[in-house]
């Protein structure tokens, strides 16, 4: 948080290198200093070696159900290094599809860590321009949501307005407009009304 990159690395290296003396490298401890190690690249722009570090963390975690929420954590932050920065949207859709199976393990489908699972696949279908893929998703995602929340949150009327530009995209304007009607109506009098 300092921006003492330097510091931090040494730190994250000394602590690798004390579980891999001591035959460790498959311990919890030593897939969370992999995962720290990849943010910290990350914070660094160093993008390819995040990948790198993001595939050894993935090795060890895949198949793992002891740290199935190490597997979650790492799979939403692979997401976004692909996605995000690397632009390998292929590859980002296969991590999100995984993290989708991983969370509804974990917590079902009516959580949100789920259903930004099925948020960050949307994105990359779209980013694919897969736009109808996209569009059922977010039929899907809007439904999930207000199940979970109602339809008075801002986390709905983000589904919403995926939903919006999804149906822009495949330019299927009556229904862009109808939902993007519903979405200035359900912001009337919030701090969100006049962005939508």
């Amino acid at each position: 948080q300092t921006k003492n990159f330097d510091k931090a690395h040494s730190y994250l290296s000394n602590c690798l290198q004390e579980c891999e003396y001591i035959g460790r490298k498959d311990s919890i401890e030593y897939i969370w200093c992999l995962i720290d190690m990849a943010r910290l690249t990350q914070d660094q722009n160093k993008y390819e070696e995040t990948d790198s570090i993001h595939k050894k963390a993935y090795s060890l975690l895949k198949g793992n159900d002891t740290y199935k929420d190490a597997f979650m954590y790492l799979l939403s932050e692979y997401y976004h290094n692909n996605y995000m920065f690397l632009r390998n949207y292929s590859k980002a859709l296969s991590i999100a599809k995984e993290n989708s199976i991983i969370t509804n393990q974990l917590f079902g489908n009516l959580n949100q860590k789920y259903i930004q699972s099925l948020i960050d696949q949307s994105y990359a279908y779209s980013a694919l321009g897969q736009y109808k893929s996209a569009v059922v998703l977010s039929d899907s995602i809007c439904i999930l949501q207000e199940k979970l929340t109602g339809k008075d949150h801002p986390n709905y009327y983000i589904a919403l307005r995926d939903k919006v530009f999804a149906y822009n995209e495949i330019e299927d304007y009556n229904n862009a407009l109808m939902f993007s009607d519903e979405l200035i109506e359900l912001t009337k009098g919030t701090e969100h009304w006049i962005d939508y």
